[in-house]
């Protein structure tokens, strides 16, 4: 116990963010001084998987970031609750899972901010963090994502879960990539995944690896700033979003 206090205490010290006013750029990894790693889990939430997943996750101790899809959220409230109430992180992942680059400034703007005002509303979490779909962007996504005050979250390793790998190629994949600081990317909504998961967390403690959410390895991360407007009450902020056309919706 002494000695993750003192590892996360490092954590806190190591992973001040660059100055305010400095042109942001994406964060792929965290601190690489201290031995922690981030899992994250993309799309969720799903109404099978990601209980499932939630039960593992607590069986094992460990804390995870869930990049959150804005309508699986208003669609799966409860879910979305119980993933802060075990106390792991939440993170914007779009609002209908948009390939960002193709759209314009506004439709980014919505896209982002939708997506945080039902995280907000249901869970009274307020993301500081955002992940694109597919981890595209530019500089305008990049512009739009700081002007609501939230991180633009790559990663350092991908676990390739959505390309039918197996469950062992997966875990042998995470565990031989991932060291000090890596943000490794996963998607809660793959069967495979989750079968790794267990050998993953017994592979990475194994190479002496703490777990963390990404609010806990970037501790000091400004406050979002409230992208609701002001008339739009937070207990109906997502009433009556649009459901955005699918034109260039794609799926990971």
């Amino acid at each position: 116990m002494r000695k993750r206090a003192f590892v996360f205490a490092l954590l806190v010290i190591v992973s001040i963010p660059g100055s305010a006013g400095a042109t942001p750029n994406p964060i792929a990894s965290g601190p690489t001084g201290v031995p922690v790693v981030a899992l994250t889990f993309d799309d969720g939430p799903h109404q099978r998987e990601t209980p499932l997943l939630l039960d593992i996750l607590e069986k094992h101790g460990v804390r995870a970031t869930f990049f959150i899809v804005g309508t699986r959220a208003v669609d799966h409230p409860d879910i979305l609750s119980e993933i802060v109430a075990m106390g792991h992180g939440v993170a914007n992942h779009s609002w209908s899972h948009r390939n960002m680059p193709l759209l314009d400034r506004q439709a980014m703007y919505q896209e982002i901010a939708f997506c945080s005002q039902a995280i907000e509303a249901i869970a009274g979490i307020r993301p500081k963090f955002f992940r694109p779909p597919g981890g595209n962007w530019n500089g305008a996504l990049l512009d739009v994502s700081s002007d609501l005050g939230l991180s633009l979250v790559l990663w350092s390793v991908n676990a390739y879960d959505t390309s039918n790998t197996s469950a062992e190629d997966i875990a042998s994949l995470v565990i031989r990539r991932a060291g000090p600081g890596s943000i490794i990317l996963m998607h809660g909504g793959m069967e495979n995944t989750m079968l790794a998961i267990p050998d993953i967390i017994e592979g990475l403690r194994a190479k002496g690896l703490l777990f963390a959410t990404l609010d806990q390895m970037f501790r000091f991360t400004p406050a979002a700033r409230s992208p609701l407007p002001p008339k739009i009450p937070v207990e109906t902020a997502f009433q009556g979003f649009p459901l955005l056309s699918p034109a260039t919706t794609f799926t990971e």
